[in-house]
């Protein structure tokens, strides 16, 4: 029998790595916009970090661009915040 208990320990490893950069870009992103920014969702997916929401300016999307982009340790970052 294979023991694939590192294997496990290191996907887990990962997965809570990118939990935890999911939880940094968020909070970047609600101090740096002042809390505008409604139904706040950031997730990962195809590994693009993608940013939710609503905001009723355009400045507070911008906001969110450069908190994202900032906070994101180099992967792409797509904003689909509502306006």
């Amino acid at each position: 029998m294979i023991d694939l208990s590192p294997f496990l320990r290191k996907d887990a490893q990962e997965a809570g790595d990118i939990a935890e950069l999911l939880r940094y870009v968020e909070r970047n992103i609600r101090l740096r916009t002042g809390g505008t920014i409604r139904e706040l969702r950031v997730v990962l997916d195809n590994n693009k970090i993608v940013v939710t929401g609503r905001t009723s300016t355009y400045y507070s999307k911008q906001l969110v661009s450069w908190a994202a982009a900032d906070a994101a340790s180099g992967r792409d970052v797509l904003n689909e915040i509502e306006v």
